[in-house]
């Protein structure tokens, strides 16, 4: 892929690693190539998968914090608006609050209520870790 040069709308396009079958999961890098991120817990996600790709295809990801606007991503259990939303095992937003303890990192703050498989807005909080005790 070529990635050389800037992205003004935060998007950019990247070889996957495997299999994804659904929009806006969170998503990260691992040698070069775009896979699911997995729990906030394990990994680092760069951003939101908005498109669904067989492996070794190009998909493109909306990269954490290099918008102007807010993002969604597919929630994966009940989200309040105004909760902190991290990932779950399958790569999809839910509440920080309702996660067992440890690390995690957060994404952002849900600005809508979403039920599992609803998208939810959220505006990026790139950086942010919490714990949950």
């Amino acid at each position: 892929m070529n990635t050389q040069g800037t992205h003004s709308e935060g998007n950019i396009t990247f070889t996957t690693s495997h299999n994804i079958a659904e929009r806006y999961l969170f998503g990260t890098l691992e040698n070069g190539k775009l896979r699911a991120a997995g729990s906030g817990k394990e990994a680092q996600a760069l951003g939101v998968i908005t498109d669904a790709a067989a492996a070794g295809d190009a998909i493109n990801i909306q990269v954490l914090g290099s918008n102007a606007g807010t993002m969604k991503a597919l929630a994966g259990s009940k989200i309040l608006a105004g909760e902190f939303i991290t990932a779950d095992a399958n790569s999809r937003a839910c509440s920080l609050e309702t996660q067992e303890a440890g690390n995690y990192n957060v994404y952002g703050i849900a600005l809508s209520n979403a039920e599992a498989g609803q998208c939810v807005e959220f505006t990026p909080t790139l950086g942010l870790q919490k714990a949950v005790n």
